[in-house]
């Protein structure tokens, strides 16, 4: 009987870790129900975890869906955020607004018109420059707590990033609803804060 060799490259190792946390994810979400079940409040769950009370809801709450009567499905994960909010502003730096337009829900075309982007646009690209990148990616809710990489989480999710132009930077940020469609577009100046 031979031996089975160590897996030099570690991978053996990073598909072990992979699998036990999507246990400890699997029984923390178990540990969770089991506690709303005992009628402890979203705001007792958040702090105990360390999350604000919408933070833990959209981490673990299973809402049903008024349209479909259905548990709401999670957002996409955090990846797909990041990569959608960075073709926002591809999108909007090539001037192709069709497709931008086609991205928002119902309704949100007839505020965040053509003229009204495009417009936009073009002071930003008339300050800085046009856009060279996006950086610092990342995925939060609207409470502002941050999302983990890869973590699903239900509702709207905003995705912040900076805009790196050929001679400056903003920050910018696009807000989408439940199915993942466009709600809001913002771009500002960084360093301001929200209120």
């Amino acid at each position: 009987m031979t031996k089975a060799t160590p897996d030099p490259s570690g991978l053996d190792d990073v598909i072990a870790a992979d699998h036990q946390l999507n246990l400890a994810r699997m029984e923390l979400q178990q540990a969770v129900d089991r506690a709303r079940a005992q009628d402890l409040t979203w705001a007792q769950i958040g702090e105990a975890l360390g999350f604000t009370r919408q933070a833990a809801f959209k981490r673990f709450g299973n809402p049903r869906d008024p349209r479909t009567g259905q548990p709401t499905t999670p957002a996409p994960e955090t990846t797909a955020v990041e990569k959608k909010t960075e073709e926002v502003f591809s999108l909007i730096d090539a001037g192709d607004y069709e497709t931008l337009a086609s991205m928002m829900a119902k309704g949100i075309a007839e505020v965040l018109t053509r003229d009204a982007v495009l417009n936009t646009w073009a002071h930003v690209v008339a300050d800085t420059g046009n856009l060279i990148a996006c950086r610092n990616t990342s995925v939060e809710l609207p409470d502002g707590s941050a999302v983990i990489d890869n973590e699903r989480v239900r509702g709207s999710l905003i995705g912040r990033t900076f805009l790196e132009c050929e001679a400056g930077q903003w920050a910018a940020q696009v807000v989408f609803d439940p199915d993942s469609n466009i709600t809001g577009i913002l771009i500002t100046a960084p360093g301001i804060t929200r209120q």
